[in-house]
């Protein structure tokens, strides 16, 4: 579809911030990690590798919390302050992309979705995005950067959740992206024994007894969930890799292609 290859990557809502406390921020790391795509994209530039990302982003206390009142409650005014909770992060994120040098551009889908499984909206508007890059310069400072979010969206008649894993994993297959990682605070899948799993076929992942969901508040499923969607992208023949963000320097090894611990979905 695109002559740059695609990289599609998630940061996880735990690593950006404290999921114990209600809208608690990790600046120093939404900083750090800011600068690290910063500085991929540079080496991106002064290698003369062609590539766009796409960001994508978890609510983590800025969403998860206020969704489990709305899920308790169905109202529509607790759906609404779930999308304003979680558009307060990635305020945050795109300010500190912009900062470090970064064309961070918000994309919202409550904002553009049109229907619960209908993502064509959405489709557009990154499409528009990374059309827009194709005919730019090569320039890294010139590369615009989707930044989306796990979200509220609405159907016309109610409100549901739309993760930002699923996210991930659409517009990873839409537009058959070259990488994919997700970074999350942990090394990846572990066993029952504390040890990483280095790789996990698709069609392995129910027989994993260690896999299961948060232990924190989530509404999206936690690991298990993740690498349920990481399987069923792997199916269509797209691979993908679980790491831990909060590594320093993780996220510039994923960008940049460097060796880097993690656990890899695959077909």
């Amino acid at each position: 579809m695109y002559a740059n290859d695609i990289y599609v990557l998630k940061i996880g809502g735990s690593v950006l911030t404290e999921k114990g406390a209600e809208k608690s921020a990790r600046a120093s790391e939404i900083e750090r990690i800011s600068g690290e795509i910063a500085a991929a994209m540079q080496e991106w530039r002064e290698s003369s590798m062609r590539r766009m990302l796409i960001l994508v982003h978890g609510a983590g206390s800025f969403g998860h919390p206020q969704a489990m009142k709305f899920l308790k409650s169905g109202e529509a005014r607790d759906a609404i302050l779930t999308h304003l909770a979680v558009c307060e992060l990635n305020a945050m994120f795109v300010a500190s992309l912009l900062r470090k040098g970064v064309s961070a551009i918000p994309l919202h889908p409550f904002c553009i979705f049109s229907a619960s499984e209908d993502f064509n909206a959405l489709n557009e508007q990154v499409a528009r995005i990374l059309n827009a890059n194709a005919e730019k310069s090569e320039r890294a400072s010139d590369i615009l950067v989707p930044v989306l979010h796990g979200d509220v969206i609405f159907n016309g008649d109610s409100f549901q959740i739309l993760s930002g894993d699923r996210i991930v994993v659409h517009l990873a297959a839409h537009f058959n992206a070259k990488k994919v990682g997700v970074g999350t605070d942990k090394d990846g899948v572990l066993d029952s024994k504390g040890r990483l799993i280095e790789s996990i076929r698709h069609t392995e992942v129910e027989k994993i007894a260690s896999l299961r969901g948060s232990e924190h508040v989530d509404v999206t499923g936690g690991m298990l969930e993740k690498v349920r969607l990481l399987a069923d992208l792997a199916s269509k023949g797209i691979n993908s890799l679980l790491f831990n963000a909060k590594r320093p320097l993780s996220v510039l090894k994923f960008l940049t292609d460097e060796r880097l611990l993690g656990t890899e979905v695959t077909v």
